[in-house]
């Protein structure tokens, strides 16, 4: 059952990660598809406060959650980003380098 987010007494959670992306230029993606991802991560109504950043073949993410706990947020927050991202073609996700998750 979805709960808007003003109904959601969870607490909030600020997710980040930095991933390396799969692919060889010119496939690369730029800062279109970074607003494309930007907007579907969005679109699903569980995040606020996307922020997508492409540079030197790493994506940057942010995202505010709310969620049970700080594995919860994180579970939940790549979960989100993995189905947002098969919406743009050009990101394709390589190996986690860093993720945090603190409470906003």
């Amino acid at each position: 059952m979805h709960v808007g987010w003003s109904a959601d007494e969870r607490p909030r959670w600020r997710v980040e990660a930095v991933f390396d992306l799969i692919g060889a230029e010119p496939g690369r993606p730029g800062p279109g598809e970074a607003i494309d991802l930007e907007r579907m991560l969005a679109a699903t109504g569980k995040v606020r406060a996307p922020r997508v950043v492409l540079r030197r073949g790493r994506l940057e993410l942010g995202l505010t959650l709310k969620a049970e706990d700080d594995l919860a947020a994180a579970v939940a927050g790549l979960t989100i980003l993995d189905v947002a991202v098969r919406q743009v073609p050009l990101v394709r996700l390589g190996e986690l380098i860093a993720r945090s998750v603190r409470a906003r």
